[in-house]
């Protein structure tokens, strides 16, 4: 092994034991609160499979509706946004164990979501669970009557139906 291969190696330990602490800055940056219908959060497949994710942790922001997620990574390929829909959520949230405390802040907790396919690991900033778990479960949250938009439209698109006029 010459020189240029041992420093090499030693930047990449480097940064990698530095990675963890710059995701955290740069995310306590972006702020943590469900601003603009934006959340930042971590996901990751438990069992199943899920189109978008493995079983690694993926940093992303997630727009919340009833009983569905609509997830966009923060980096790599592809960054488009995932629709996760028809979620259930299973059991009270969770700390980070010591392992996960390699890829997510410690003030986050981690909450266990199904979905028809798979079991997902879904982590958010503790103070943000609470409001975030009541707009993931409350049917009546985003206003509408309650119907999923696939009961509607077939393809859980985000296509808005023409309303009839009220007699005033």
């Amino acid at each position: 092994m010459n020189l240029l291969d041992l420093l090499a190696g030693l930047l990449s330990w480097f940064a990698d034991l530095l990675a963890p602490l710059g995701e955290h800055l740069v995310h306590r940056q972006a702020g943590h609160a469900i601003t603009g219908g934006r959340l930042g959060c971590s996901l990751k497949v438990v069992s199943g499979r899920q189109l978008g994710l493995s079983t690694r942790w993926r940093r992303g922001a997630v727009v919340i509706s009833p009983g569905r997620l609509d997830f966009t990574p923060e980096q790599g390929w592809p960054r488009a946004t995932r629709v996760i829909t028809h979620l259930v959520v299973l059991g009270p949230s969770r700390p980070p164990s010591m392992e996960e405390l390699t890829w997510l802040p410690a003030d986050w907790l981690i909450t266990e979501l199904q979905t028809p396919a798979a079991t997902l690991g879904w982590a958010v900033p503790a103070r943000d669970l609470r409001p975030a778990l009541g707009h993931l479960q409350n049917p009546l949250a985003d206003g509408s009557s309650g119907a999923e938009p696939e009961a509607l439209g077939g393809s859980g698109s985000d296509h808005k139906f023409p309303t009839q006029p009220t007699d005033q």
